[in-house]
């Protein structure tokens, strides 16, 4: 989350037709929302530079109730995009009638910073992962002997079969039986199944129904 793009909506109410002389009154009525918007993205923190700006307006056919979004431009290349949208939405479009402007939308965006993660080497061939300890591990009814690895001394290739725990500094991952840990290239830590789920054979008891009567009760064993 803290790597999470930042936004800000700056919204204000139209209510009026869309014609091409409204639009310089919308220019400068998305030019001072998008201003508002900058303003209290660089008051949050965030680079003036990097900020990043989308204008659009809420369309609908005048009589209507249901507006579109469609972003802001020149007069005509907005009609056509919300016909499209009409379109796509209803199944039909009537250019004929007027377009109402209820509400000019401006979003800010300061963009999350971008992540570079760093190759994790891989280990010597021949050299396996070393298990720090050996501690009881109770799971599925049953307990097992399982190694435990120290996660940061893994590298990149290694495959921990469960049962197993892998330690760090704030966690502690376990490796059930019938599951694998594989450390990727990047670092990351990928459980997968490598051996099918056991299944219990399903059964069913069902009553005959009488008149007035409820018919049946399934038990299904998995």
């Amino acid at each position: 989350m803290g790597l999470a793009d930042q936004a800000v909506i700056r919204e204000a109410a139209v209510e009026a037709p869309f014609t091409a002389d409204a639009i310089s009154d919308l220019t400068k009525r998305l030019a001072a929302l998008e201003a508002a918007g900058r303003e209290e993205l660089a008051r949050q923190g965030a680079d003036p530079a990097r900020l990043q700006a989308a204008r659009r307006l809420h369309l609908r056919y005048a009589g209507t109730d249901t507006f579109l979004p469609v972003t802001f431009g020149a007069h005509q290349e907005v009609l056509v995009e919300f016909t499209e949208a009409h379109r796509r939405r209803f199944g039909f479009a009537t250019p004929e009638r007027q377009v109402i402007v209820e509400a000019c939308i401006a979003e800010v965006t300061a963009p999350g910073e971008e992540v570079r993660e760093a190759a994790l080497p891989a280990r010597v061939a021949g050299e396996a992962p070393q298990a720090l300890d050996s501690v009881a591990l109770f799971t599925n009814g049953a307990a097992h002997a399982a190694p435990v690895h120290d996660r940061e001394a893994l590298r990149a290739g290694d495959r921990i079969a469960g049962p197993a725990l892998l330690r760090e500094a704030n966690a502690t991952t376990v490796v059930e039986p019938g599951w694998e840990a594989e450390v990727t290239a990047r670092n990351h830590l990928v459980l997968r199944r490598i051996t099918p789920r056991a299944r219990a054979a399903g059964c069913a008891r069902v009553a005959r129904a009488g008149p007035g009567r409820v018919a049946g009760r399934g038990v299904l064993q998995a």
